[in-house]
């Protein structure tokens, strides 16, 4: 199977309410990112990013193989990126930051426009906690 499966967000910030989708890498970018330009501070961690499994039993007709397009993978992913997502909300900095809200807001390519954002000298970084 081809293609990719899509995640929804949705939530309210200073802007007001969003709601849009998003793959798996773009969820991992947004980790990525905050992580890079936030240091220091604590971002939850997202599931793994492939999966796949094989149900071995005797009879190698039976043998089950899962992979990201499995249905019960992707409801345990939403759940685990849901709880990222709230873990993040729980920080008003991190969701009003230039990250997120590209994550949010933002259309096109997410995770090649956040691996574009410009660096950050250690003055800027310091003037984010302040």
């Amino acid at each position: 199977m081809h293609g990719h499966v899509r995640y929804l967000i949705c939530g309210v910030d200073s802007q007001g309410p969003f709601e849009d989708s998003r793959r798996f890498k773009e969820f991992f970018a947004l980790r990525k990112c905050l992580v890079e330009r936030w240091p220091g501070i604590y971002i939850p961690a997202i599931p793994e990013k492939k999966f796949m499994s094989v149900e071995v039993n005797k009879d190698p007709r039976k043998w089950a193989v899962q992979d990201n397009f499995d249905a019960k993978f992707v409801v345990e992913r939403t759940l685990l990126l849901e709880k990222f997502i709230k873990e993040i909300a729980k920080y008003e900095f991190l969701i009003e930051s230039k990250e997120f809200k590209l994550f949010s807001r933002g259309q096109g390519e997410i995770d090649t426009q956040m691996k574009n954002l410009p660096g950050q000298r250690p003055t800027q970084i310091l003037e984010k906690y302040r």
